[in-house]
């Protein structure tokens, strides 16, 4: 047993050292290992990271030099700067030389403007002196006045008992020549001193304008198209007035420019400019030029837009055989030569003419109004413009109202009048949406584009238009309760076309046609009465619908067709109580019904 122990304990201590020495290699060999790691992963981390900074310099130098590409170094800043500096000096030194040059231009400008200065103090200075001899002599007159009519009314208490001898009248009426002359002489000073206080504000306005054209440095065209022209507008005409394309009233130019310094212009007044007309093609020879009228000019931050009277132009401008250009001027200072384009006009919503060639008055005007929209919106009173011949409304027309009655025949000028553009006649009211009452030399109207639907009043529509002899409303369709008097003395009317009208609410009828001593057709074709019932009291409702007709001149055709029984046995009857000629049978009126 005891051998075996000990053989035991040999063992354990051999495998004990063995260990040891197992655990010693082990140790040494992985300590060589995380040695030869630790070294190759420095020398790696070291290659790595060398290689890391070496690119990010090489990124950062690129990102500075692609960043810096368009700035100067240093040197070329100085450089640039002596240039710049170079040109300043060189501009500044122009600038000298332009200023030098322009006072010495307007050296002779501005002495005569200080002279013309030095001539308005002295005459205001005279005027003061001849104000205060006019002040003096009116009290020298006054005291002499005073004591001369004290002396001879004291005389006249105290040495003749209130009475005037001979002497004493002698004395006043001495006086009150005197009196009269002084008065003649302060009347003379104070016309003298009126022409004086006149010539001085001819002087202060020559003055200030000549100062105002010294302060102002330029004025040059504002264009407002891209094709470098100025627009002329014109009315290019209507068939139905020969006389349109001549009217001097609608051919106008805007012309707009800019002044500088800006400041200036408010002080511009109309007797500072003045615009010229040049034409530039086949006159150019003659370089034939044509001063044309300012009528109106307006200031908006320094540009200044003017409205130019283009009527003399010749016809030839638009009709493209000649062309044109127009400059407008501030006293001495005028804009360059702008060549100019011909425009139409649209057409008006009203065209007319007047027997005297004159503007229809605004009063006679106040119920010719529109309702439209502007920029879509709601209904509302629209802008009316206003030249002989045309009446225009800015915005989008929706209903029209024309109402030109006039209180008395005497003193109408409306001769022609057209509706150029579509329109509906608002509902009828009391007042009138449409009629021409009195116009009596109202000779040609065309309404064709109205549209009357909304319309049931037709009382005294024309009544009294005795010249009207064109009258175009074909294209009507009214239904109207009230048609008292509508054609009331319509003497020069033949022809009258009513056909198609909803006659289904009619009430009255009364002189409808009253001495429309000249008519001779008449259409009422589809007309329905069968609603009708004004023959219940014809007095009131249907009295003298067709009476003075004349009809034993001429024939009287009433066109009745596709009309039911009532309705042509109603016209019939209207005919039969009418005297349409007195003492005289009505067997020259024909009923047309097929």
């Amino acid at each position: 047993m005891e051998g075996v122990k000990s053989k035991l304990g040999e063992e354990v201590g051999g495998l004990k050292d063995r260990i040891d020495k197992e655990v010693t290699a082990i140790t040494k060999a992985y300590t060589a290992a995380i040695a030869t790691f630790r070294e190759e992963m420095e020398k790696w981390w070291n290659e790595s990271l060398k290689k890391s900074i070496n690119d990010c310099e090489t990124s950062m130098k690129s990102w500075v030099n692609s960043t810096l590409d368009g700035y100067w170094t240093i040197a070329q800043t100085k450089d640039s700067l002596k240039v710049l500096n170079d040109d300043i000096k060189g501009l500044l030194e122009s600038q000298k030389t332009f200023l030098k040059g322009l006072i010495e231009a307007n050296a002779a400008d501005i002495k005569t403007l200080n002279d013309k200065l030095k001539e308005l103090d002295e005459a205001v200075k005279k005027n003061s002196d001849d104000i205060k001899a006019v002040d003096k002599a009116l009290e020298e007159a006054k005291e002499e006045l005073t004591n001369a009519y004290t002396d001879a009314i004291s005389k006249a208490v105290s040495e003749f008992e209130g009475t005037f001898s001979d002497e004493i009248k002698s004395r006043i009426s001495s006086v009150n020549n005197s009196i009269e002359a002084k008065n003649k002489a302060i009347e003379s000073k104070v016309l003298s001193l009126e022409e004086s206080v006149s010539s001085l504000n001819d002087k202060l306005s020559e003055f200030l304008n000549a100062s105002v054209s010294l302060r102002i440095q330029s004025v040059s065209w504002f264009p407002t198209s891209t094709d470098g022209k100025e627009i002329l507008y014109y009315d290019k005409g209507d068939p139905d007035f020969p006389e349109s394309e001549s009217y001097k009233y609608i051919k106008y130019i805007k012309f707009r420019f800019d002044v500088r310094p800006a400041s200036e212009a408010a002080n511009i007044t109309a007797d500072l400019l003045s615009a010229r007309l040049l034409y530039t093609k086949t006159r150019a020879a003659a370089r034939e030029d044509v001063e044309l009228d300012i009528t109106d000019f307006s200031n908006a931050s320094g540009v200044i837009t003017v409205t130019i009277d283009a009527s003399k132009v010749s016809k030839d401008f638009i009709d493209g055989k000649i062309s044109a250009s127009v400059a407008v001027a501030v006293g001495n200072l005028s804009t360059e030569y702008v060549p100019l384009k011909a425009q139409a006009l649209e057409d008006p919503v009203i065209r007319y003419e007047t027997i005297d060639g004159k503007m229809l008055p605004d009063s006679e005007l106040e119920k010719v109004i529109c309702y439209g929209r502007v920029g879509g919106g709601y209904l509302t009173l629209l802008n009316r413009t206003h030249t002989y011949g045309r009446i225009d409304f800015t915005g989008e027309i929706v209903e029209l109202v024309v109402n030109l009655s006039r209180s008395t025949w005497e003193g109408a000028t409306l001769q022609k009048i057209k509706v150029c553009r579509d329109a509906a006649v608002p509902k009828s009211s009391i007042y009138g949406e449409l009629r021409f009452y009195n116009q009596y030399r109202l000779e040609f109207a065309d309404l064709e584009k109205l549209d009357v639907s909304k319309m049931d009043n037709l009382m005294r529509l024309f009544e009294q238009c005795t010249h009207l002899t064109d009258l175009r409303i074909s294209s009507w369709c009214p239904k109207p309760k009230e048609m008292y008097r509508a054609f009331y003395c319509c003497r020069s009317l033949k022809t009258l076309d009513l056909s198609g009208w909803d006659m289904s609410q009619i009430d009255r009828v009364t002189e409808l046609f009253y001495n429309c001593a000249s008519l001779r057709d008449v259409y009422l074709d589809k007309w329905d009465l069968t609603n009708y019932k004004g023959e219940a009291y014809p007095q009131v409702y249907e009295r003298d619908v067709f009476s003075g007709l004349q009809s034993d001149r001429h024939d009287l055709n009433i066109y009745v067709r596709n009309c039911n029984k009532k309705t042509v046995n109603a016209v019939k009857r209207w005919v039969n109580n009418s005297v349409i000629a007195q003492g005289q049978p009505h067997e020259r009126v024909n009923y047309i019904t097929k």
